[in-house]
């Protein structure tokens, strides 16, 4: 964006997780709001909301663009009930508490303000493992029904639909993202240096399944390129390329000079999986820029900068 008032106009709700500070570190222009802070790294303007169901505290705020990434992404924990103060509720109740209830609160605020694009986030878990014809296209069959998390992110999925004809909205399905951060998640990659790092003996579930990894950085760039654009509805986002386990531990162990072991045990999700981006490149004449290889050296890089400076495990 060459405009700088109009740069200062992008909002992005959830800074504390792991999508989030990937897109502000990429854009320092962008406001952040949340319950919670970004990490120390992260210095982009904050303004805290203590409730999410109340967003009153931003309407002295003039914004065109909204992120929107508040929810939880960690399937495994949602699936498991591992939520520990939680453990009253069921997990379907969980699971919407993070995925529908804020974006409901979030587009219902936002439907009232005159913005030019909302986007939120969906994942391609969501697509019918059974029915797939790769790369999957956005209008493959989706199986929403199979657990309490797809089910939240489909209800979610389905909130934009019902705000399309108040604010125009993108909902974004993605594919594997990568890249550091100081936060434990169930990411493969994230999981892998995290172990490293603590120099423990490190395992994969499985080494046969094709996945679609895309870097943190590219993922920022083309959310940011979403905003600008005349496009609503729903979108795939990844690298739309493959890339089996096995090749992404053997890179990393090249990296690193660290071991990797194999489990073999079943995985969740298709054994083969990568989204056809043809509809993204055409919309915003986008393509990933960071290729796997770089962009582990680049999350190993970062990963043991950010543990040594802000949380040193020695």
């Amino acid at each position: 964006m060459k405009n700088k008032e109009q740069q200062k106009k992008t909002l992005l709700i959830g800074p504390s997780g792991f999508i989030g500070p990937a897109i502000l570190e990429k854009y320092n222009f962008i406001t952040c709001a949340g319950r919670s802070a970004p990490p120390e790294y992260i210095k982009n303007k904050f303004i805290h909301i203590k409730n999410l169901r109340n967003l009153k505290k931003l309407d002295k705020y003039d914004f065109d663009y909204v992120i929107f990434v508040v929810g939880n992404s960690n399937h495994h924990d949602l699936l498991n009930n591992f939520w520990l103060d939680d453990l009253d509720k069921s997990g379907l109740e969980i699971s919407l508490g993070y995925n529908f209830t804020p974006l409901m609160h979030a587009l219902n605020y936002f439907s009232t303000r005159k913005i030019k694009k909302f986007i939120c986030f969906s994942g391609s878990l969501i697509y019918d493992e059974k029915n797939l014809t790769l790369p999957c296209k956005e209008n493959n069959k989706i199986a929403p029904y199979r657990n309490n998390y797809l089910f939240s992110k489909f209800l979610g999925e389905q909130l934009s639909v019902f705000f399309a004809n108040k604010i125009p909205i993108i909902n974004i399905r993605l594919s594997n993202v990568y890249g550091h951060s100081l936060y434990e998640r169930p990411d493969i990659v994230l999981s892998i240096f995290n172990r490293i790092i603590e120099n423990k003996k490190v395992f994969v579930w499985n080494k046969k399944p094709e996945r679609d990894f895309i870097h943190m950085y590219d993922l920022a760039d083309a959310v940011i390129k979403l905003c600008r654009s005349k496009f609503s509805g729903t979108i795939n986002v990844g690298s739309g390329k493959k890339i089996s386990i096995d090749y992404l531990t053997r890179t990393i162990e090249k990296i690193t000079g660290h071991k990797i072991f194999n489990k073999n045990l079943k995985v969740m999700g298709p054994y083969k999986y990568y989204h056809n981006i043809s509809k993204l490149k055409k919309i915003i004449n986008w393509k990933p820029q960071i290729d796997l290889e770089v962009g582990l050296k680049l999350t190993w890089q970062r990963m043991k900068y950010l543990n040594s400076k802000y949380y040193d495990k020695n």
